[in-house]
């Protein structure tokens, strides 16, 4: 029985480890935090956590279309978006920057940038829901923004963010551990959770121009009292990229820190 239980129990780890990244990334952005959100943050971040009906959905586009009407941000109206402005500076990007957020949703952080006059020359809004990423496009003509021709939408693979070769000067993951999280193996080494992870890693880097950077933000409170600076490092070194900073930083007041890693592509 004792043997039985060494080569059952780290395999069942695994799966387990795998299916808790995978749904961490469905729920990703989408769990309302009671200290950090402002009482109209009505807008979900994200479709993954619970689609909405039909009468949930009219809501949403009457709010955007009451935002509009009125000239009032809509910023404010998506949950979390107290960790927006600390994002934008950590990212340090130029007028002249071609930019990805992979794993965009709704596109909260893509509404941020617009209201604030970000620095960018073209942003992809990068998801693998596609009904998430129509809200958006439905929030960029409604709210009419000058720059939202500046916004390009698409619906990615689980094995391929669906970017050109050589086009992007800096991409971001925000809360994605399906992507940016290996697993770990029975000796406690970290592995890639799957193919399609590390096919995904290795499609990031060949978008990235060369000198082209990946930062990645993941919740210190989901991993709870890991050390995740070795793994996240594992997962996109191994894919091409050398690692140039990691620190913790705090994205929502009141709230867990974030892991905060920067990757570039070698010139």
């Amino acid at each position: 029985m004792t043997d039985l239980r060494k080569a059952f129990f780290p395999k069942l780890q695994r799966v387990l480890l795998v299916g808790l990244c995978i749904s961490l990334l469905l729920v990703s952005g989408c769990t309302k935090n009671s200290k950090t959100d402002p009482e109209d943050a009505i807008l979900p971040s994200s479709f993954f956590d619970d689609f909405p009906n039909g009468e949930q959905l009219e809501a949403f586009r009457r709010h955007v279309q009451e935002k509009a009407a009125s000239g009032e941000p809509l910023a404010p109206s998506f949950k979390h978006n107290s960790r927006s402005e600390t994002m934008l500076a950590a990212l340090e990007l130029k007028p002249t920057d071609v930019v990805a957020d992979v794993g965009a949703g709704t596109g909260p952080f893509q509404v941020f940038m617009l209201e604030q006059d970000a620095p960018f020359q073209t942003m992809y809004a990068v998801d693998i829901n596609g009904r998430a990423l129509e809200f958006l496009l439905f929030i960029l003509n409604t709210m009419n923004y000058p720059d939202r021709e500046k916004v390009r939408i698409v619906t990615n693979r689980f094995d391929d963010v669906m970017l050109p070769a050589d086009s992007i000067d800096v991409l971001w993951l925000l809360n994605t551990p399906a992507v940016a999280v290996p697993a770990v193996a029975p000796d406690g080494r970290p592995i890639y959770q799957h193919d399609e992870q590390k096919n995904c890693i290795l499609s990031i880097t060949k978008a990235l121009k060369p000198g082209g950077r990946v930062h990645v933000f993941e919740s210190q409170d989901t991993h709870g009292d890991s050390d995740m600076f070795p793994f996240i490092n594992f997962a996109f070194t191994n894919a091409g990229l050398h690692p140039v900073r990691q620190e913790l930083i705090d994205l929502q007041p009141d709230g867990a820190p974030h892991y905060h890693l920067v990757f570039e592509k070698p010139k």
